[in-house]
């Protein structure tokens, strides 16, 4: 079976004006942060926190979001290491065109992120902007390729085993075992 954790990160059932949106966002950068930050860190901990009431861990541990959301996943995905599938539905292809983290364009962007999550599961809902072509090169040089792919439903996300092998992942680099196979 199942165990869902559905995690409401503040400001998602908002629907605030454009001048309280423009206030809170204001306020957020005044102590060097976003909503979008935000976000991550209340799903984070969320995640974190389940985890460690579980009694005995989980057999696997999916994340999903839907466009915005979407990059909430990803990064959540890229911290998490106990995170086995990250589920994406229309994923903005840019910080410029989707959720703002303040200078993170400085060092990277969305699709990078999506690289991170390797080489562990990453399941598009739709085809990938061609943006996520250096995710789908990361996972080609770690040798996880059929781990990265698209899947019709979120149903079909979730019930399709995983796409890794772990009896003998290895680092490409220095030829020793990965820590999710260990």
């Amino acid at each position: 079976g199942f165990r869902v954790l559905v995690v409401e990160p503040r400001y998602v059932r908002w629907a605030p004006s454009a001048h309280e949106y423009a206030e809170v966002e204001r306020a957020a950068a005044l102590i060097g942060r976003t909503t979008t930050a935000m976000q991550i860190w209340d799903s984070l901990h969320a995640l974190r926190w389940s985890l460690s009431v579980l009694q005995g861990p989980p057999e696997s541990v999916s994340v999903y979001g839907r466009e915005a959301a979407a990059v909430v996943a990803l990064y959540v995905g890229a911290i998490e290491h106990r995170i086995d599938r990250v589920i994406v539905d229309r994923p903005p292809a840019s910080h410029l065109d989707g959720p703002p983290i303040l200078s993170v364009l400085r060092h990277t962007d969305i699709p990078e992120i999506a690289a991170m999550v390797a080489p562990r599961d990453l399941v598009f809902l739709q085809d990938p902007d061609a943006a996520f072509s250096v995710a789908k090169a990361t996972y080609r040089i770690v040798g996880r390729e059929s781990a990265m792919r698209t899947a019709s439903s979120l149903v079909e996300a979730v019930t399709t085993p995983f796409a890794r092998d772990t009896s003998d992942e290895r680092d490409p680099i220095t030829e020793e075992p990965c820590p999710a196979s260990v």
